[in-house]
């Protein structure tokens, strides 16, 4: 699994850098969800937030994709009073070749620190002819607490492909979008 960046515009709280593990390297995304921008004067905001990344979801030999990502935020995660998933999803872009999210069998988004892994979401089948697909919740408490260091998380994807869909040599692009409720 790689990532590529999505460019997001206006005053985003709490920027992210993102970096994918994959086969090929590490790709740098920035995203949104949390803290304040202080380059651009913006204040920390409570309510929801949005962020926005692609993967490309290319699979090994046995049909199995793996992929991580750590997410490091400016402000000190304490510094909030709370903050949870409210939705994760994945979603075609306009301009993919795919019909359907059904080329992935299933996933699942774990957080991962020196001391535990706690899954997060995941999907155990993709519907035919959707093209945005809600993974299920499988945790709704606090995020603070999966930021080892005050600043950075760490999410694992690790998933199957459907061996029934034929996935190109490049792979297929897949847009993750999550919301984060911020006290």
């Amino acid at each position: 699994m790689v990532a590529r960046a999505r460019v997001l515009e206006g005053c985003y709280p709490w920027p992210m850098n993102y970096c994918f593990g994959a086969r090929f390297g590490r790709v740098f995304v920035a995203a949104t969800a949390l803290a304040a921008m202080s380059v651009t004067g913006c204040s920390v905001v409570s309510g929801q937030h949005d962020a926005t990344t692609e993967l490309i979801v290319d699979p090994q030999f046995d049909g199995t994709f793996f992929g991580w990502s750590e997410i490091t935020i400016q402000q000190d995660a304490s510094s909030v009073k709370g903050a949870t998933l409210q939705f994760a999803r994945l979603e075609l872009p306009e301009d993919s070749p795919a019909e359907d999210l059904t080329f992935v069998q299933n996933i699942l988004a774990e957080v991962v620190t020196p001391t535990e892994r706690q899954p997060m979401a995941k999907k155990d089948e993709m519907p035919e002819g959707e093209s945005i697909v809600g993974l299920d919740l499988l945790y709704n408490g606090d995020l603070k607490r999966f930021f080892p260091d005050g600043h950075t998380i760490r999410m694992e994807w690790t998933g199957q492909r459907n061996p029934n869909v034929a996935i190109p040599d490049e792979g297929f692009w897949v847009d993750v979008r999550v919301r984060v409720n911020v006290e």
